[in-house]
């Protein structure tokens, strides 16, 4: 049996490749963590390719282009992951966390 190292939550899982397609092809959802952010705007795509080239702790959208206002959804036991690399950016770039009630 062949067997695909994924990674899930964050942690380094050996799964056999069957398992992984079937749940790919038969709907499996995860719930994640949503957090918004405001960033300069001329740095979305910059952290948008900084988070994804994590492969699979977050994905990126863009909520408001014009205000810098971008969500991240977070996977379940990556938030460690993500907040060092947006602790770490905010070096760098100007990043603000915001709530709901903030958009």
């Amino acid at each position: 049996m062949r067997f695909a190292l994924r990674s899930v939550s964050c942690a380094r899982i050996f799964y056999p490749i069957n398992f992984i397609t079937r749940s790919f092809f038969s709907g499996l959802q995860v719930k994640t963590l949503l957090k918004y952010y405001r960033i300069d705007r001329r740095e979305i795509s910059f952290l948008k390719f900084i988070i994804e080239s994590y492969d699979g702790i977050a994905m990126v959208r863009t909520v408001d282009p014009e205000a810098g206002i971008v969500a991240l959804h977070i996977a379940p036991g990556c938030e460690p992951v993500v907040n060092m690399i947006l602790n770490d950016l905010k070096r760098e770039i100007m990043i603000e966390e915001r709530t709901m009630a903030d958009l």
